[in-house]
């Protein structure tokens, strides 16, 4: 994932967040679908294709995330379109 390492969003690090990710959403949100998500996100090998049923999902449980990350989700969005 590109994550903004200041608010002036001129330089990015590429971050591997995937069992960080997997393990909060695995502790604390609710429901199969996030489940199956979190399992998605932990066994991968790299990148992780969603599709829009998941990434909504991804989006939901960010907004209780940093802003760098919700940003972070921005970038995914529009390189999905």
């Amino acid at each position: 994932m590109q994550v903004a390492t200041s608010i002036k969003k001129d330089e990015y690090i590429t971050k591997d967040i995937r069992e960080e990710l997997a393990n909060a959403m695995y502790q604390n949100a609710r429901g199969i679908g996030y489940m199956a998500l979190a399992m998605k996100i932990y066994k991968s090998d790299g990148e992780v294709e969603l599709d829009d049923k998941e990434f909504k999902l991804l989006k939901d449980f960010g907004q209780g995330f940093p802003l760098f990350y919700q940003d972070a989700l921005g970038l995914l969005e529009e390189e999905k379109k």
